[in-house]
């Protein structure tokens, strides 16, 4: 079975659901019940109702319709076009919801995958991964390539209401998250381990792929190094707890315009501090040599003394939404917010201000000197995304020992593929 077909196994709910639908229909209990009645009660996904056959003898009566319930060939789907899925995937299924029909579509699918695993009909795939979950953009590497999005997140429950924008659901999950609208608002938790960051994270493993360009396999095993803030360090565990708890999941996802289903596995995590991986991609670390990473909210900053850190320290409310909110302040209009200033400059519906940027530039190098006197160091490498923010405006500030790493968005990302063995 060619592998698009294949994955109309997973669709979500709605094969899993036409089989429990031809078991509880059988169900003494059931025989009264209508076809309509049945998917309600049960909770079953609408979709069954016009996504698979139904037929029934031309020669039966209203009455008998009802208590024959019509006949679903569960075999038999229909997306864009209709497509055969194999008599024994239906079988699998039979055996695995028979005696269970409450049993959740997520489990089902997880043991359904485990024995076509074990038949070779499953292409699974493993890959090593960095991800920034980001206060105001999600930083992605694989495969030595780097891709960002911005992390805003909003739940709706309504299908209609989805319009054109990229989106995530999973396992049993009856909300749809959209990503990156332009009105949608960021999360206000300053802890990340306490945002609603699973279906981010799912989305961010799958975006990163297709904008890579890579393959996307029935199931992905992912390794995954994750930066955390180094104001939250104490909280990395928990951080890393809660992914492992979420760490089978069945995805779908709409990128670029695609759908995709997936089941994605986090295998293992490796938290890094934010900043500090960027240290990996530099090639000289003899001497003292300080890392200032400018951030949304915080500055991270890590020192380097003959190649290992003497200190690391991180700036709270230093961060570049510092700068967007004096100047959403400024413009002084209450539809210009924090959540959508950056938008409305891409859309040339605002402007930067020079002048203020070049105040928070001069805050920014104050701080950090106070950390870390910049005179006492070989090299200070100033990175982060706010970085080309400044060089959008015209503001150089390397001047001495004081540099800008390359690629300074995607530098903590990078640095932490290249740490836990991924390409560079």
């Amino acid at each position: 079975m060619a592998q698009g077909q294949r994955k109309e196994i997973y669709k979500y709910k709605s094969f899993i659901d036409a089989v429990k639908f031809n078991i509880i229909k059988d169900l003494e209990f059931d025989k009264t019940l209508s076809r309509n009645a049945i998917i309600k009660k049960y909770r079953l996904a609408g979709e069954i109702a016009n996504r698979f056959r139904w037929s029934r003898n031309e020669n039966d009566t209203p009455d008998k319709v009802i208590l024959k319930h019509f006949n679903l060939n569960a075999t038999a789907y229909k997306k864009d076009e209709w497509v055969e899925i194999p008599q024994h995937y239906v079988d699998i299924t039979k055996k695995i919801i028979e005696g269970n029909y409450e049993i959740s579509s997520s489990e089902v699918i997880n043991k359904i995958i485990r024995v076509l695993e074990e038949k070779g009909e499953v292409n699974s795939m493993n890959i090593k991964m960095a991800v920034d979950l980001g206060n105001n953009n999600v930083k992605v590497a694989v495969n030595g390539q780097a891709f960002s999005f911005v992390n805003k997140i909003e739940r709706l429950d309504n299908a209609e209401a989805l319009a054109d924008n990229e989106y995530v659901k999973m396992n049993d999950d009856y909300n749809y998250y959209i990503l990156s609208n332009i009105d949608s608002k960021f999360e206000k938790s300053s802890s990340k381990k306490d945002k609603n960051f699973i279906p981010t994270l799912n989305y961010s493993i799958i975006k990163a792929l297709v904008e890579a360009g890579i393959e996307i396999e029935d199931k992905l095993e992912i390794d995954l190094a994750l930066l955390t803030p180094i104001n939250q360090s104490a909280e990395k565990d928990e951080y890393v707890e809660k992914i492992k708890s979420n760490s089978d999941n069945i995805v779908e996802c709409k990128v670029n315009g695609k759908e995709y289903i997936v089941n994605i596995k986090v295998n293992n995590v490796v938290p890094m501090l934010e900043g500090c991986s960027s240290a990996f991609l530099l090639e000289d670390l003899s001497g003292i040599n300080t890392i200032v990473d400018i951030g949304s909210k915080t500055i991270n900053i890590g020192k380097i003394v003959g190649g290992r850190f003497s200190l690391i320290e991180c700036l709270e409310d230093v961060g570049s939404f510092n700068y967007y909110q004096s100047l959403v302040s400024k413009i002084n209009n209450r539809d210009i917010t924090i959540d959508n200033i950056q938008d409305m400059i891409q859309f040339g519906l605002a402007n930067n201000d020079k002048e203020l940027l070049k105040a928070y530039l001069k805050k920014v190098l104050e701080e950090s000197n106070k950390v870390s006197k910049f005179k006492t160091n070989n090299n200070v490498y100033v990175t982060g995304g706010t970085v080309e923010l400044f060089k959008s405006q015209g503001l150089n500030f390397e001047k001495g020992n004081i540099k800008i790493m390359n690629n300074p968005i995607y530098s903590n990302v990078l640095g932490a593929l290249k740490a836990v063995g991924g390409a560079e």
